[in-house]
């Protein structure tokens, strides 16, 4: 009978906790990133906000090049044209956050990022790992 009692104390006080915990818990699980693709390269754009970074950064592993925008020491920004070329691929794309990633074959690739009619450009080669990219205005 105590062990009853108590029992159902102990559930009576957990489970607001749980649900608390569950709810918390909700926007991170339904966040996720969306893969477009040009040709036979996918790649997701996004990255502001905690939870859609964290849905990023989560994804990461399946991409080998990682592109970040920034304007000034380290804001982050959306709204850059960017172009990938190399390699038979070519991505043309308004990024729609600070970070750009994509799985191309190993190679050469050009990238040119404009923002408010600033052009900044890198070469890079993607091989195996993750390759990153930093462009700033």
């Amino acid at each position: 009978m105590i062990a009853t009692r108590w029992l159902q104390s102990a559930a009576i006080i957990l489970a607001p906790l749980f649900l608390v915990a569950f709810l918390a818990s909700l926007p991170a699980l339904a966040v996720s990133v969306e893969t477009s693709a040009q040709g036979s390269a996918p790649y997701v754009t996004g990255g502001f906000g905690k939870d859609e970074r964290t849905a990023m950064t989560r994804a990461l592993p399946d991409y080998n090049l990682k592109l970040e925008f920034a304007q000034g020491g380290r804001a982050y920004v959306a709204g850059a044209a960017v172009r990938i070329q190399g390699q038979g691929v070519v991505i043309d794309t308004t990024v729609d956050g600070p970070w750009l990633l994509a799985r191309l074959p190993a190679g050469s690739y050009a990238i040119t990022a404009s923002l408010n009619g600033v052009d900044r450009s890198e070469n890079v080669e993607v091989r195996s790992g993750v390759t990153r990219a930093v462009f700033r205005w």
